[in-house]
């Protein structure tokens, strides 16, 4: 699928349209399984480089926020992930 195909132009406003409708809570999954299928429509390999920097960019999260010990703290980026919106 590309910027330019039809079938993006139905892709792009169904993503808006459930980012709309869904909650700030769950709207993360939509965009997170909306990408990575965006990017496996075009080639399969894809999705795994994708997944590989996502988990490198998680894991890397975690070492640069020093943990304070309790165990809401041990993955500090979490947060980040569940709070934005």
């Amino acid at each position: 699928m590309s910027f330019i195909f039809l079938e993006f132009l139905c892709f792009l406003p169904a993503v808006l349209f459930f980012c709309r409708v869904l909650s700030a809570r769950f709207r993360w999954i939509l965009l997170l399984l909306a990408s990575y299928f965006f990017y496996m429509c075009h080639a399969p390999w894809t999705g795994l480089l994708l997944f590989g920097t996502t988990f490198v960019s998680w894991i890397c999260a975690g070492l640069v926020l020093p943990s304070s010990g309790s165990s809401a703290d041990t993955f500090p980026h979490h947060r980040g992930i569940f709070c934005c919106r």
